[in-house]
């Protein structure tokens, strides 16, 4: 019965990310074409839908071939915790970062280096090595995004 409940989950979380795929492919349609830009102004947003889709379907897809293969007799649960703390702290996070750039009150470079930190701590559940991988791609996404938008892609970050 649990394996039923995850897998309908799993189809709908599918279904609600391939709708926003869309929306997003459909409001790129109106973005203007660029003046500099060899890409076009809509590339990131509808590379960012094609992954999303991509996901989505992977998801779907996985847990097709999971209930296909076993029939959900006998069903363990194979040590996975819920933690909806965690995972609340970690969609916070994510608003505050997005809130946070478009008020102006953090600038990219150091909004990033905090978000990708902070969140990476928070997942980590104390373990040190892991902290100090958060720190260090915090730090080149942070700083390397930065760089790599303002002196290649020519785009003003907030």
């Amino acid at each position: 019965m649990r394996q039923l409940y995850y897998s309908v989950q799993d189809y709908i979380i599918s279904a609600f990310t391939i709708v926003l795929g869309g929306l997003v492919l459909w409001g790129a349609r109106d973005i203007p074409p660029p003046f500099f830009d060899p890409l076009g102004s809509a590339a990131v947003p509808k590379a960012v839908a094609y992954i999303l889709i991509a996901l989505a379907l992977g998801i779907a897809i996985r847990s097709f071939f999971q209930n296909k293969n076993s029939p959900g007799a006998g069903v363990t649960d194979e040590g996975f915790q819920l933690e909806p703390l965690r995972a609340i702290g970690v969609v916070g996070l994510s608003i505050l970062y997005t809130l946070g750039m478009g008020t102006g009150f953090l600038g990219f470079r150091w909004g990033t280096i905090l978000y990708i930190t902070i969140t990476g701590a928070l997942l980590a559940k104390g373990n040190k090595k892991v902290m100090l991988i958060s720190l260090a791609l915090g730090l080149l996404f942070g700083l390397g995004g930065s760089y790599l938008f303002t002196y290649y892609f020519y785009i003003d970050l907030p």
